[in-house]
């Protein structure tokens, strides 16, 4: 399975945790057409994105270069939900999502998963708060740290990105 898909410019980037372990070598990039969170997750939240900047702009956002990357690749480095510190391969693989971060400012970035949104929770310029074991994040404490974060964020005053085209 690829690691990421897309352009790392286009306005809106979507995370997941890992590959999906039982399935991982059936799909070819992260959130594959034939993986089911794309559309029992995604597709209810993008609809809802295409609606409010269509009523807003009478735009639509041009989606086929959305960026779509897994945190990790290999889902059995994935930390448990207990741990603080990472191993040497998720530290890895989180200095090359900090230099992603660093060169693309994405501006909206969608987490989907309690690992995901702690992984860039630790990017640079993004929390400043200590690190916490993922397992931390429950219903109660992501609304939290959700109201005070750009992660998971589409507000009215976001730049609308420029990948938008005029809706016919």
């Amino acid at each position: 399975m690829d690691k990421e898909v897309g352009n790392k410019d286009f306005g809106i980037w979507l995370l997941d945790d890992s590959n999906p372990e039982r399935s991982e070598n059936a799909l070819t990039v992260p959130f594959d057409l034939r993986y089911p969170v794309r559309h029992n997750i995604w597709t209810p939240m993008f609809d809802a994105i295409q609606d409010r900047v269509f009523r807003q702009h009478r735009l639509r956002l041009n989606t086929s270069s959305l960026f779509i990357r897994n945190a990790i690749e290999n889902p059995r480095h994935r930390p448990t939900g207990a741990a603080v510190k990472w191993s040497a391969e998720v530290e890895a693989e989180m200095r090359g999502f900090q230099r992603d971060i660093r060169v693309h400012h994405p501006p909206p970035l969608l987490c989907f998963g309690t690992f995901a949104f702690e992984f860039v929770r630790r990017a640079p310029d993004v929390d400043a708060d200590p690190p916490r074991r993922f397992g931390y994040w429950t219903t109660e404490q992501l609304p939290v740290a959700l109201g005070a974060s750009r992660i998971l964020i589409f507000a009215s005053h976001s730049p609308l990105p420029p990948e938008c085209i005029k809706a016919r």
